[in-house]
Parts: C-alpha cells; sequence; structure tokens
C-alpha cells in the first residue's frame, strides 16, 4: 500500500511541475485510462468467458437495423468525446486513447452511414474462433495497459 502512495506521490509532483496545459492533458489521459482500462479488461473477460455466446449475439446483430442504429449514434457520441477531450498526438501511451477515440468515432459513423459494409467486414468474428480470441486478448492487453496507467502509472 506504501509503494502505491509513493508513485501516485511522485506522479503527482511530475504533473504539478508540468506546463498547465500539459498537466490537464496528463489528467485527462490518467482519468480516461483509468475508465477505459477497467471497461476494456471486463469486457474482454466476459467475451472470453461467453466465446460462443459472443459470436451468436455479433450475427444476431446484423439482422437488427434498430440495433446497429442505436450502436452508431453510442459509439459516434463516445468516440466525438474521447477526440474532443483528449487529441494527444505524441508518442507516449496517451497516443493508445487518442487512437481507441478516433476508431470508436469512425465506427460510430460507419454504422450510421454504411451499416451493411461494416456488418460484412466483421463476419470474420463469428465464423472464426481464432480470429475473436486474438482480438480479445489484444482488447485484454490495453486494458491492463490503461489500467495501469491509469490507476498507478504517469
Amino acid at each position: 500500500m506504501l509503494f502505491l502512495l509513493k508513485n501516485y506521490v511522485f506522479a503527482m509532483i511530475i504533473i504539478y511541475n508540468m506546463s498547465k496545459e500539459r498537466r490537464e492533458m496528463m489528467e485527462n489521459s490518467i482519468v480516461l485510462a483509468g475508465v477505459i482500462g477497467p471497461y476494456l479488461i471486463i469486457v474482454g473477460v466476459g467475451l472470453w468467458l461467453n466465446l460462443k455466446t459472443c459470436q451468436n449475439i455479433i450475427k444476431s446483430f446484423e439482422d437488427n437495423a434498430g440495433l446497429i442504429y442505436l450502436a452508431g449514434i453510442i459509439t459516434l457520441l463516445l468516440g466525438i468525446i474521447i477526440v474532443n477531450i483528449h487529441n494527444v498526438w505524441e508518442l507516449s501511451w496517451a497516443l493508445i486513447i487518442t487512437l481507441i477515440g478516433w476508431i470508436a468515432l469512425l465506427k460510430g459513423a460507419a454504422l450510421l452511414i454504411c451499416p451493411k459494409k461494416l456488418i460484412k467486414a466483421t463476419e470474420v468474428f463469428h465464423k472464426n474462433d481464432a480470429v475473436l480470441a486474438t482480438h480479445i486478448i489484444i482488447i485484454v492487453v490495453i486494458g491492463a495497459f490503461l489500467t495501469f496507467f491509469g490507476f498507478w502509472g504517469f
């Protein structure tokens, strides 16, 4: 516990000594990492534990136009929010958050503008266990990485 407290104090000292603009960006990065990281871990583990159910959900998702539209609106909105709060293009761990924001924005837009093409592109996930499993592992690893920086890193 003392180790975590020391790391937190050290991170806060580093953030305090930065310029105001840089400090605000880092605070946004840390908060977003602390939200997105656990979200990705929980979603990834849930998908892994229910792989066949996940594939069935993806397949049934394709047949529900209302759900596709709603998913597009929510994904687009979250992407726009992340990009507006955190559009940081520097080579650091925070770039992952920016990329997630842009990917969400583009995916949401694609779900609204050309849903059939995007659904066609995702068919591989419910037809191939290895592709879906690899995708899930990547999600969990990114989630763990962001969780570390959101709660313990700097």
